[in-house]
């Protein structure tokens, strides 16, 4: 029986030296995996309709043996170009991808997940993540001062002190959007950090909820300070660690953060 789903591409890897599998991301069904037969031949059907964050309609055959799937029809509705002329913005978008694959089942309904990946995606080659001052509603800000309760890290906590970190939070706006689909993963899992039990501050809690609740152009203008940047950078990693085993590769790179 053949079945039809909308899916985002989020793995492609040879099988032959004709055949491609590639994975899909789909809101019924969930990840799913096919291979398209003939798919690397110059003149094959499915030429330039299958790549990676490639968002399209396509239908398959479900094989009774395996969760490898066959490929029938593809048709594209989405591209992404942009994210293949950016190296930050691919590396954000695998980076969201390898902590979905990491954290979800095979061929179980993610439409919440699905909804969040290409959210993302829709952000990411909008334009900027953040608008550039004097924009007609101005960024977001979320800052409390060190007198309002904001605890500046201590050192040996694994931040970056002075004009440095203060420097890089300016220059590295992508945290804010790896750190933001973070918690909105976990929320769509049933893994929402439980902020009362939480050491964070209060400017932090403040920006834990916002980027978890807010949606895309939101988020794409909040501000928080360096110090803030921090304490979730670190908050988020250890409690990734705690749920899930491990943080996928690419972390530090995808959220602007590696030296």
């Amino acid at each position: 029986m053949i079945e039809t789903a909308a899916g985002l591409i989020l793995r492609t890897r040879p099988l032959t030296e004709t055949s491609l599998i590639v994975h899909w991301l789909t809101p019924t069904l969930g990840r799913l995996a096919t291979v398209a037969k003939g798919a690397r031949r110059a003149n094959s059907p499915f030429r330039g309709k299958l790549d990676l964050f490639y968002l399209a309609d396509f239908s398959f055959s479900r094989s009774r043996r395996s969760e490898l799937h066959t490929l029938r029809e593809a048709s594209l509705r989405q591209t992404h170009s942009r994210l293949r002329e950016d190296l930050g913005l691919l590396q954000q978008a695998c980076y969201c991808t390898a902590l979905v694959e990491q954290s979800t089942e095979m061929e179980t309904p993610l439409a919440g997940v699905f909804e969040l990946m290409t959210g993302l995606l829709g952000q990411l080659v909008a334009g900027p993540l953040h608008e550039p001052r004097g924009a007609r509603d101005g960024p977001l800000s979320l800052s409390l001062s060190p007198s309002e309760g904001e605890r500046v890290p201590k050192a040996g906590e694994g931040a970056v002190h002075g004009p440095e970190v203060r420097q890089r939070a300016v220059e590295a706006p992508q945290a804010t959007t790896i750190f933001a689909f973070e918690l909105k993963l976990l929320t769509d899992l049933g893994l929402k950090p439980d902020l009362d039990q939480s050491n964070l501050n209060p400017g932090t809690k403040q920006l834990v909820k916002a980027l978890a609740e807010k949606d895309w152009p939101v988020v794409a203008r909040l501000k928080p300070t360096a110090a803030q940047a921090a304490e979730l950078g670190r908050f988020l990693h250890g409690f990734l660690i705690y749920h899930l085993g491990r943080i996928p590769k690419g972390r530090e790179a995808a959220a602007g953060l590696r030296p």
